[in-house]
């Protein structure tokens, strides 16, 4: 989400690399001379790298793969270090095992954001109203500050922004099975919703 922000708000073009490995020998460097050459030509453009940790490769021999991910790491590192593709090609990438990515690769990046679980019951009401904003769908008066306020303390400990989209997503479901015209999200609907997920 900060990713396509990051686009929208720029108005630069955001892509998303993918997989570029392969079983065949040599196609996976071609392979990524070929992405790092569009890049350049597509340029300027943001690339978001989702689990960068196991994505790039790491310099560790111990991967059994005859030193092609090193390799691959060290291409990815060069191009990333290049300054004459500061600022025309921007690079995005999320972890949740920062303790795992190589200091090069943390160094390749001018900014470190942490994204924390949200602590507060106005931080979940924006998240959740977010949320039911994407699906264009809409909560009653009151619904959805009375559900953060009965579980705020279950959601602090146990819950993330995805496991309450999660969540949400059943709410509007239930929502939209009962129909009647209106369609709104309740505060039953939350509460049912909540309840079964955690039973899951």
């Amino acid at each position: 989400l900060l990713a396509k922000a990051v686009a929208h708000e720029s108005g630069i073009s955001l892509v998303k690399m993918g997989d570029i490995r392969s079983k065949w020998v040599g196609e996976s460097e071609q392979n990524l001379t070929m992405v790092l050459s569009l890049l350049k030509e597509m340029a300027p453009i943001i690339v978001f790298i989702d689990e960068i940790d196991q994505a790039v490769g790491s310099r560790s021999t111990a991967s059994g793969d005859s030193g092609v991910s090193g390799r691959m790491f060290g291409k990815i590192l060069e191009f990333m270090g290049d300054n004459a593709n500061r600022g025309d090609v921007i690079w995005v990438g999320a972890t949740n095992r920062a303790d795992l990515l190589d200091d090069a690769m943390i160094r390749r990046f001018d900014r470190i954001i942490p994204v924390l679980l949200p602590g507060s019951g106005g931080e979940w009401e924006q998240i959740i109203n977010g949320i039911l904003r994407q699906m264009k769908g809409e909560a009653a008066a009151g619904a959805v500050k009375g559900f953060v306020d009965a579980n705020l303390e279950v959601m602090r400990r146990n819950q993330s922004g995805s496991s309450m989209e999660m969540v949400v997503r059943a709410a509007y479901q239930q929502a939209m099975q009962r129909g009647g015209g209106g369609n709104q999200v309740t505060l039953d609907d939350l509460n049912n919703a909540f309840n079964n997920f955690k039973s899951n």
